[in-house]
């Protein structure tokens, strides 16, 4: 007789619990921390070595200047109409930056604007030698200009107080004041045909007087 069918229990399996559950996809943990933000950038602050270096360079590398200085026209006994003063500021132009790019270090893209005029009036001057004999000295008109510019640095020039940019104007006026006054008249006898209407034909000097700030300093 056959003998009866003995069972097999399924075989058993070990199932592995972890100590720590893993969190679910949509669990996320929030680290406080001080730290900027992904895409945020952090400059570090720029090394003070030297403010006034930093101030009167441009990010294009190039020292910005700018100055106030007073022209003096000798002889002119009236303030400059806009037709006038708009000749005046050209040849301004002109004149510095064929000048001043020789200079050292060499300066470029002057521009010259008439801010204020005045008229200083005429004096009268007792003559040497003729005791009873007075000349009248021709009134001059103070004309306040505002001159900007730029200028290359150079290892030992960085700054606007090292370009000794109001020296540089003064001194050209000085030494180039005749060629001034010639280049002035000339381009004013192209665009005034008529004499009396003319600004500039008496005019026979001109200089620079360097404009002091209230401490008494040279505004440069």
């Amino acid at each position: 007789r056959p003998s009866p069918a003995v069972s097999t229990p399924p075989p058993t399996f070990a199932t592995f619990v972890p100590d720590t559950p893993s969190p679910s996809v949509k669990e996320t943990t929030l680290i406080p921390t001080n730290s900027p933000s992904v895409g945020s950038i952090t400059e570090e602050p720029p090394e003070d070595n030297d403010d006034t270096e930093q101030q009167a360079t441009s990010s294009s590398g190039l020292i910005q200047l700018n100055s106030q200085i007073r022209v003096m026209l000798s002889n002119i006994e009236s303030p400059m109409e806009d037709n006038s003063q708009e000749l005046f500021e050209d040849v301004c132009d002109t004149f510095l930056n064929e000048q001043l790019a020789i200079a050292v270090p060499p300066v470029s893209y002057i521009k010259c604007t008439v801010v204020d005029q005045s008229v200083e009036s005429g004096r009268r001057r007792r003559l040497r030698n003729l005791e009873h004999v007075e000349r009248l000295l021709g009134s001059t008109l103070a004309v306040e200009v505002v001159v900007t510019g730029v200028a290359l640095p150079t290892n030992t020039i960085k700054t606007q107080e090292q370009v000794k940019f109001q020296d540089k104007i003064a001194g050209t006026f000085t030494a180039q004041g005749d060629q001034f006054v010639r280049l002035l008249k000339k381009e004013e006898a192209k665009v005034v045909t008529d004499f009396n209407d003319a600004t500039f034909p008496t005019l026979d000097r001109v200089w620079v007087v360097k404009i002091m700030d209230a401490a008494g300093g040279v505004m440069t």
